[in-house]
């Protein structure tokens, strides 16, 4: 099942953007769920992304944690462990262009820009993110590291 958890408007001084966050459930073969958030900023040039994941014999235990409800969760050095022996993982961090890029995966129909995109991506960028939100255990770090890394992507491409 995929939904759009939040979707809101925003002026900043680098210009207008949309914030989006989707999640997406999926029953794997093991029996265990796999909760995928996708956090989106989107802009005039492109979207900046982040996802992560987790793995759980119990969704809401997706929903708690992406609620600021982390009790029963163990914190292993970065890695997070879910109350079902699940795991948190971060998985992405990458910027959709809508500038043709020659170094970036061509998509005709990208469903984030709703056309054509070239899209480049890291895990271990997204991994970096994951750290600092984990340290903090505040969203808005994830939404300051994807204006950061749009913004990064954008100026060099002007």
């Amino acid at each position: 099942m995929n939904r759009i958890l939040q979707k809101q408007q925003l002026a900043m001084e680098s210009g207008e953007f949309r914030k989006e966050i989707r999640v997406e459930e999926k029953l794997l073969a093991s029996g265990f769920w796999k909760v995928i958030f996708r956090f989106y900023l989107i802009g005039e040039k492109g979207a900046a992304q982040f996802v992560f994941h987790i793995t759980t014999k119990h969704p809401e235990e997706a929903q708690s944690f992406y609620q600021g409800e982390w009790e029963g969760f163990q914190w292993m050095g970065m890695d997070v462990i879910t109350p079902s022996g699940g795991l948190v993982m971060a998985t992405d961090l990458g910027f959709h262009s809508r500038e043709e890029d020659e170094f970036a995966t061509h998509f005709e129909n990208c469903e984030v820009l709703g056309g054509e995109c070239w899209y480049d991506g890291s895990t271990l960028l997204a991994y970096e993110v994951m750290t600092k939100f984990i340290k903090q255990r505040n969203f808005q770090v994830i939404w300051d590291e994807l204006l950061e890394f749009y913004e990064s992507q954008t100026t060099s491409k002007t």
